[in-house]
């Protein structure tokens, strides 16, 4: 790893090429080098793409209804090419501390763990689940998804593309229905509508407007039930 010239707080996989090609590889840099330097200090570990917007107290909330010390994560997930599906790389997904160290110290160190490649959020899933890092609930208790790995306005008008609503683990509902009031992320946001999101989430009240104040079981600690 290195530090960008332009931009020092931001650490870069120097060793690996810049290619949609090599997303694997860049990847289990990133995670490794967390494992290295920052296993104690955190509790779970978000990887994001830089077009996915991510509502961060949202995910703290998320996250409170489940232990670190437990392997597990959490993402938008599909259903095909594992036992246990994965999590949509676009949508982000998180990594408990415990899931983190497992996959660390078994999974990469094993042939089945694929070293390289393009499709990234498959290639880690296939590691996580070598590890024994089960996938964990991430929609609320509605049944609405927190994660989204597409346009916000697609999810609302239903116009998701068909492989989205195929290989869905937990299908997809269009219009209000399509997310939780806690979402965590966004995919495909361009940095027009990242102002905009900012804007209205965090600079725009609605007068007379409170939070509900009974969200206790809004989400639950659970592992993904196995297709039977």
């Amino acid at each position: 790893m290195c530090t960008d010239k332009k931009q020092p707080d931001i650490l870069n996989s120097c060793d690996v090429t810049e290619s949609k090609s090599h997303l694997t590889r860049k990847v289990r840099f990133m995670l490794r080098y967390v494992y290295l330097h920052y296993l104690k200090d955190y509790d779970w570990i978000l990887k994001a793409d830089d077009d996915t917007y991510v509502i961060m107290e949202n995910l703290r909330f998320l996250l409170s209804f489940h232990n670190p010390d437990l392997p597990g994560y959490l993402g938008y997930h599909f259903n095909m090419h594992l036992k246990q599906g994965y999590m949509s790389g676009g949508a982000g997904y998180v990594i408990s501390r415990s899931g983190l160290k497992k996959v660390i110290e078994v999974a990469f160190k094993e042939n089945g763990c694929p070293p390289d490649g393009k499709d990234e959020d498959l290639d880690i899933g296939k590691c996580l689940q070598m590890a024994g890092v089960p996938p964990l609930v991430s929609y609320d208790k509605y049944g609405r998804e927190t994660f989204h790995t597409d346009k916000v306005w697609q999810h609302l008008y239903g116009t998701v593309p068909r492989y989205l609503k195929k290989y869905s683990w937990n299908g997809i509902s269009d219009g209000g229905g399509c997310c939780s009031q806690f979402s965590v992320t966004f995919h495909h946001v361009n940095p027009q509508t990242m102002l905009l999101m900012h804007q209205m989430l965090y600079r725009t009240s609605v007068y007379g407007r409170q939070t509900p104040t009974d969200i206790s079981d809004m989400f639950h600690m659970a592992k993904v039930l196995p297709v039977l």
